[in-house]
């Protein structure tokens, strides 16, 4: 139970406000690994770090970027 109370709280905080409290403990699993995959992300892009790039994973598409 622990782990999961530390992950919730990195996501919270790491999220900067965009997600709350509440709303994180009412993700599932999966839904809480993508977050924090996607912030961590996020933080090494800001950070200039190496695999922080928002383009590898984007293809032009007939709306716009799409995921590949």
């Amino acid at each position: 139970m622990q782990a999961l109370e530390e992950q919730i709280a990195e996501m919270v905080i790491f999220s900067e406000g965009s997600i709350s409290w509440s709303e994180a403990w009412g993700l599932a699993f999966q839904e809480r690994q993508l977050i924090i995959k996607t912030v961590n992300k996020l933080n090494k892009a800001k950070s200039g770090k190496q695999g922080g790039d928002f383009d590898s994973n984007l293809v032009e598409g007939p709306h716009g970027f799409d995921p590949t």
